[in-house]
């Protein structure tokens, strides 16, 4: 196993004592049949599980091609994407997944590259639009709460091409203090208002291809709150939107998230 120290984030805190090669031998250790499979889809797998007495996210990519090998050694590939991308939220301010250590295991066509990261409590935003299980009020201040996540990535310069609401937990669903962190980072890009729009427009696309839309006063409430500009910014912005929609194509998943 080879245990990348460059990757060790000062931000994580995954106890006392708990170092990257602790986390490298519980994960060498785990029984995989006793964790939870959340996804898989070509060479990418997600789990559910328990290392070192804290509930974890592993992420695995199989470097199946020389290409992918290479992206590893010039610590380019989708696992410290993932963690830059995590990094840069955090100094934006931005909730999400603290990254807790990037791990290799096997050899040659079998090498695995895994990124181990927090769990946050709470489910997808997606999973609660799909079940109607919250109260309007909620569900408006996590439209603002999503609203001020774009506005913050927009004065930063910067996207997330793909933040599609099963990639959001609802980590908190007092109407008071809603509260909402993104879990996938891997696609945080510099951006001008082009992608912008486009980034945003895929908070509606993923929800309509699983067959549960977003309500109008939702979005309503959402424009409102990124635009500040007045009725006539706000209708244009619903008009830019709806066009980035409606030209998209198909929005059914290959995975389905709700499955």
């Amino acid at each position: 196993m080879n245990v990348r120290d460059d990757f060790i984030t000062r931000r994580a805190e995954p106890g006392p004592g708990r170092g990257l090669g602790d986390w490298g031998e519980a994960l060498a250790g785990l029984d995989l049949a006793a964790a939870r499979l959340v996804k898989a889809e070509g060479g990418t797998a997600v789990y559910f599980a328990e290392l070192l007495g804290q509930a974890v996210v592993l992420k695995r990519w199989t470097l199946r091609s020389r290409a992918d090998a290479v992206k590893a050694f010039v610590h380019a590939s989708r696992a410290e994407r993932h963690w830059r991308g995590s990094q840069r939220l955090i100094d934006l301010g931005i909730p999400t997944a603290h990254c807790l250590a990037i791990i290799d295991q096997g050899k040659g066509r079998t090498r695995e590259r895994w990124l181990i990261m927090q769990r946050l409590p709470g489910r997808s935003a997606l999973a609660h639009l799909a079940s109607a299980d919250l109260p309007t009020r909620t569900q408006h201040a996590l439209a603002r709460e999503l609203a001020h996540y774009f506005t913050s990535l927009r004065h930063a310069g910067v996207v997330n091409r793909d933040p599609k609401p099963s990639n959001l937990i609802v980590t908190s669903t007092d109407a008071e203090v809603a509260c909402i962190a993104m879990i996938d980072c891997v696609a945080i890009r510099r951006g001008g208002r082009r992608r912008w729009l486009r980034s945003m427009a895929m908070l509606a696309i993923e929800p309509i291809g699983c067959g549960v839309p977003i309500r109008r006063g939702l979005i309503a409430r959402f424009i409102a709150t990124v635009e500040s500009g007045g009725k006539g910014e706000r209708l244009k912005l619903w008009r830019q939107l709806g066009e980035i929609v409606r030209g998209h194509g198909s929005a059914v998943p290959r995975v389905d998230p709700l499955g």
